[in-house]
C-alpha cells in the first residue's frame, strides 16, 4: 500500500489552491443554474436548475469538496451575494420556506459524490441519482410543511418538481460517462 504525503516542499499549498478555486468555480456555476427558475403561483419554491447544479457538483468535486461548495454557496448566499433561486439571497431565504431544499443540497452533494467515486458504483445510475432528488425533495417539504402543513407541502413542494427532476436526472444519467470521465482526468478525483 502506497500512503501520499503532502508537504509544502511536494505540493500541499498548490493542492489547497486547486480545491479552493474548484470550490468557489462550483459556487459560481450553481448561482447560475439559480438563475434559471420559474416562480408558480402555487409554490413558494421555485423551479429551478439549482438541484441539477448541486447533484453535477458533487459527482464532478467528489463528495467533500462538493459538499464544501454547497456549504460555501449558502454562505455567499447568507452574506448577501445574489446567488439563490432567481437572485435572491440573505439569510431570510435560508431560514424561510426554501431552506430545507438549500439546506439538503450539502447532503445530496456529498451522496452524489460518495456514490460515484469508485468505478464500481456506476450500477444503476437512475435509481441513484432520483433516491437523491428524492432526498432533496422530502427534506426540503419538511422544513415547508413547518409553515404551510403537510398536505400542502406535499401540493406544494413536491408534486411540482416530480416531471423535472426525473428529466434531470435522465440528463446526468446520458452525460454521467462524459462527466466521470472528465472529473478524473481533470479534476483530479
Amino acid at each position: 500500500m502506497t500512503t501520499l504525503v503532502l508537504t509544502k516542499e511536494k505540493g500541499f499549498s498548490s493542492v489547497i489552491v486547486r480545491d479552493i478555486s474548484l470550490v468557489l468555480l462550483g459556487t459560481f456555476i450553481l448561482a447560475l443554474c439559480a438563475r434559471v427558475a420559474i416562480f408558480l403561483p402555487i409554490s413558494p419554491v421555485p423551479i429551478s436548475l439549482q438541484n441539477f447544479g448541486v447533484i453535477l457538483m458533487g459527482i464532478l468535486l467528489g463528495s467533500r469538496r462538493g459538499a464544501c461548495c454547497i456549504a460555501a454557496y449558502l454562505m455567499e448566499g447568507a452574506i448577501g451575494l445574489p446567488v439563490f433561486g432567481g437572485g435572491q439571497f440573505s439569510v431570510a431565504v435560508l431560514i424561510g420556506t426554501r431552506g430545507g431544499y438549500l439546506f439538503s443540497f450539502v447532503f445530496a452533494a456529498y451522496l452524489a459524490g460518495r456514490m460515484f467515486e469508485k468505478p464500481s458504483s456506476y450500477v444503476m445510475p437512475i435509481l441513484k441519482l432520483s433516491s437523491i432528488f428524492a432526498l432533496i425533495l422530502i427534506l426540503g417539504a419538511s422544513w415547508l410543511s413547518l409553515y404551510v402543513g403537510a398536505s400542502n407541502a406535499i401540493f406544494m413542494g413536491v408534486l411540482p418538481f416530480i416531471i423535472g427532476d426525473f428529466i434531470k436526472v435522465l440528463a446526468i444519467t446520458s452525460a454521467l460517462p462524459a462527466l466521470l470521465r472528465f472529473s478524473r482526468k481533470y479534476l483530479c478525483l
